[in-house]
């Protein structure tokens, strides 16, 4: 890129590089993150400024406290295996939080369902792990409710609603503060 900029044919050397940063101290060099095509195309500002919208309408409209708002998600964790994202570095604005690069989605996995609460809390988390069958006495103090197996590792719609039923719903209503209904988002 800096060659087609500068017009010269040799790159710049590391040197370069650091004295550019130097220069802008509002730059720094940062690796992105993998971020799936799907995603990319559904991430945008009117998307984003949507969903806030009608977050805000509903948590005002219910009364929920933050206490009552949980959020989960899924997140899968290659077993032991090499790969990932290339340590490849780029410029990028200094406050700027999140940055992604397009990968592929077909992985081996072990999948970590978590859920926190906008209070700052957690409910423990769920673990499905690729097998038929695993030995208990590998996790000695974990709840045996956490601990889910599928075919690939991969999370199902079975599996989640096991989770919720077992580990959200007992833990959620635990911690419940009124009678707002509790939001998952």
């Amino acid at each position: 890129m800096v060659q087609v900029i500068t017009g010269n044919e040799t790159p710049p050397n590391r040197k370069w590089i650091y004295r550019f940063l130097a220069r802008h101290p509002q730059i720094r060099l940062a690796r992105p993150s993998g971020l799936a095509p799907e995603r990319a195309r559904a991430f945008n500002r009117a998307n984003v400024n949507d969903y806030f919208k009608q977050l805000k309408h509903l948590i005002e409209e219910y009364k929920i406290p933050w206490s009552h708002v949980y959020n989960v998600d899924e997140k899968g964790m290659q077993r032991g295996g090499k790969g990932g994202i290339k340590c490849i570095k780029y410029f990028v604005p200094r406050g700027r939080r999140a940055n992604y690069k397009l990968r592929s989605s077909n992985l081996e996995l072990v999948t970590i369902i978590e859920c926190v609460c906008a209070d700052g809390s957690s409910i423990q988390p769920g673990f499905i792990f690729a097998g038929k069958e695993f030995q208990r006495d590998l996790f000695h103090d974990i709840d045996p409710r956490v601990i889910s197996l599928s075919h690939t590792g991969w999370t199902a719609e079975y599996l989640c609603l096991e989770w919720f039923k077992q580990c959200f719903i007992p833990q959620a209503n635990a911690r419940h503060v009124s009678d707002a209904p509790i939001l998952l988002i």
